[in-house]
């Protein structure tokens, strides 16, 4: 139980840390990228500021006709393209690069069918007079480089990330889990040395309760009160019986030594056992299709948890019904069905049905011995050998109890 929970937390915090990493890295290329757009436009700002001065107006037309030779060579450098477009955005001039033709709004970018390009318009204006637009165009090839090898690095980096929050994630959960492993190991050890601290007075009870009992007939007394002392503690020690056999499945200090187990041959056998129970109940019992099924697990513990399932059938069945007990091979699992005609179980109380000390109708299981635990002990058993059980059942019509085991394999 304890292995699964470290596992889950484990998978939990890895799953959690994980996302905490792509959102966080998500957040980082996108402040990355706009870092990298952030410097391309104070390359444009810079170079504008230098081109500006060399802008000379002609009959109210814009021209970089005087462009020095030094000037072009360093706008080449930049790799930027510098246009020249008159107040109705017709494209004058052009130089540098080839860039994309037409007026563009600032801090844009423009994209033809490879590539794309920043763009800084600066609107050019003589005497209160707009005369035209002055347009810088740098390609954005080395931003969206730079910003794919960054994704990239952290995307290599990420599986041995992933790795480590793993690794970090089941260390953290062993710690994290160790305190209630060792409270539910204490509270185990309690449950099985209280079983055997109870089972001698309870024993000593039952004892002289018959004894009162005897007496009481000798002289022709009533003797009521000592059938109820009788009851009470036939319903004790069924208690504690079923909370030690509870605390044995599920300790791992306390846990059986696997051997093997024909699951056959115990299936028979407590179904001849339970015969005369259902008989007096007039229920039909059958065991029709039993077939051979090699277990590796603890006879005991499996005895209990088909008692268990064969009194829950017999206690919920009312008199004329009929209880089937099959078990079939299925390959590698062995699957073992009891199914009744009982009163059914609501859907809403089938999820709480193996818990401890639940009961779905309350006065029914009281009046006949019930302690609450048996299905816990059976899932609990289920548990404890690697299966799983399953659970069908309908209102008035009867419950299915499926429950699917490992058989041994080849050299246990």
């Amino acid at each position: 139980m304890f292995a699964s929970l470290k596992l889950r937390l484990a998978t939990l915090f890895v799953l959690l840390s994980a996302s905490t990493f792509a959102l966080l890295t998500l957040l980082a290329m996108w402040f990355f990228h706009m870092g990298m757009t952030a410097a391309l436009d104070e390359e444009l700002q810079g170079l504008a500021a230098a081109t500006l001065p060399n802008v000379a107006v002609q009959a109210g037309v814009p021209t970089l006709s005087g462009l020095s030779a030094g000037k072009r060579k360093e706008i080449e450098h930049n790799m930027a393209t510098v246009q020249l477009y008159d107040r109705d955005g017709v494209l004058l001039e052009q130089y540098g690069p080839e860039g994309i033709p037409g007026l563009a709004d600032s801090r844009t970018e423009k994209k033809a069918a490879a590539y794309s390009m920043r763009v800084l318009s600066v609107p050019l204006v003589r005497d209160g007079v707009l005369v035209g637009y002055l347009q810088l165009e740098h390609p954005t090839k080395s931003r969206d480089h730079a910003t794919r090898h960054f994704g990239l690095a952290i995307c290599l980096t990420a599986p041995l990330l992933i790795v480590g929050l793993g690794a970090s994630g089941y260390l953290f959960a062993q710690r994290a889990v160790r305190p209630v492993e060792e409270a539910m190991r204490t509270l185990r050890q309690f449950m099985a040395d209280a079983g055997h601290e109870l089972g001698t007075p309870i024993s000593i009870i039952q004892a002289n309760a018959e004894a009162l009992d005897e007496e009481l007939a000798e002289r022709g007394l009533n003797p009521q009160r000592t059938e109820v002392i009788t009851r009470s503690t036939e319903r004790m020690s069924n208690l504690v019986n079923d909370l030690m056999v509870l605390a044995k499945t599920t300790s791992p200090r306390l846990l059986w030594q696997p051997v093997a187990v024909n699951l056959h041959e115990l299936v028979r056998s407590t179904v001849l056992e339970f015969s005369e129970l259902f008989k007096e109940k007039n229920i039909a019992l059958q065991a029709d299709d039993v077939q051979e099924c090699i277990l590796s697990g603890s006879p005991e513990s499996l005895k209990k948890m088909i008692s268990n399932l064969l009194s829950n059938a017999l206690r919920y069945t009312d008199s004329g019904g009929s209880v089937t007990v099959s078990l079939f091979n299925e390959g590698r699992h062995a699957r073992l069905e009891v199914r009744d005609t009982g009163i059914g179980i609501p859907e809403e109380s089938i999820a709480h049905i193996f818990d401890r000390f639940y009961r779905v109708e309350k006065s029914r299981s009281r009046a006949a011995g019930g302690s609450g635990l048996g299905l816990a002990i059976v899932k609990a058993v289920v548990d404890a050998h690697h299966g799983k059980i399953e659970v069908d059942s309908k209102v008035g019509q009867g419950t299915r109890f499926s429950v699917t085991l490992p058989l041994r394999g080849p050299g246990h």
